[in-house]
């Protein structure tokens, strides 16, 4: 029987870009995890940075600096459908590692907006 765990994530949550992480290393061991992407604001526009996710960046900066991720203060908080839909097809092509990798660094490092399309293209290419 094979064991198949699955990580509900988005690119915009602390806790889940060290889980994502975390659990990446794992599947380059041989893990078998599942990535299911999610939009958790679920808004189509970018909002100021919420106390709550101002909170988890001071929690799992640390953590997420052990694992290589410069973890900064982001200037929004955007919406993350667009990126997720892109890493579908990332995922189909066997690059969802990658484009996981890419979209955590552009808004953790580089506070790049993910909602944007033609920042969405850059990370792409």
């Amino acid at each position: 029987m094979l064991l198949v765990l699955t990580l509900h994530h988005d690119i915009t949550s602390p806790a889940a870009a060290v889980a994502v992480l975390r659990l990446q290393a794992l599947v380059d061991a041989g893990a078998t995890v599942r990535f299911s992407p999610l939009d958790t604001l679920g808004l189509d526009i970018d909002v100021p940075p919420t106390r709550e996710l101002l909170e988890g960046v001071a929690r799992y900066a640390d953590r997420a600096a052990e694992l290589g991720l410069a973890m900064r203060r982001p200037s929004r908080q955007p919406p993350t459908l667009r990126a997720h839909v892109v890493g579908e097809v990332a995922e189909a092509a066997d690059l969802g590692a990658s484009w996981r990798w890419r979209c955590l660094r552009a808004y953790w490092s580089e506070d790049r907006d993910l909602h944007a399309e033609d920042s969405l293209v850059e990370l792409a290419v």
